[in-house]
């Protein structure tokens, strides 16, 4: 049985679009090709970093929901150990991928809830 993920990836902000893209991408078939399903894929765009990683400031954002075997995984982050322009990568489990999916784009088609939900987190939740 397929376990449902969210996987956040951050790619070196001096690389150009098309080859941060292409190394996000690379991640993407590599799941589709070790019994994963792709639910959504999407950038954030380049944004700066809250701290300098390996003295960069900026850094290319990317979103992955998917449903995975521990195969997949296990391969993910494997390859990902060893690919020099990755900041920073990390894969949370969900349990429900449609539900994920489906508040990540009502949170992006309106910016107002995503503006509330920050400053709900921000005093604590209340």
């Amino acid at each position: 049985m397929k376990q449902g993920y969210e996987f956040i990836l951050v790619v070196d902000g001096e690389l150009n679009d098309k080859d941060s893209h292409d190394i996000f991408e690379k991640y993407v078939n590599l799941i589709r090709a070790n019994e994963g399903e792709v639910n959504l894929a999407e950038s954030w765009e380049r944004k700066k970093l809250a701290y300098p990683i390996k003295k960069k400031l900026f850094g290319f954002y990317y979103v992955c929901y998917f449903q995975g075997t521990p195969k997949t995984l296990t391969e993910l982050n494997r390859v990902i150990r060893f690919d020099e322009f990755v900041f920073r990568s990390i894969v949370l489990k969900v349990k429900n991928v449609e539900e994920e999916v489906s508040f990540f784009k009502t949170i992006k088609a309106t910016p107002q809830v995503h503006a509330d939900l920050y400053y709900d987190l921000q005093k604590g939740g209340n």
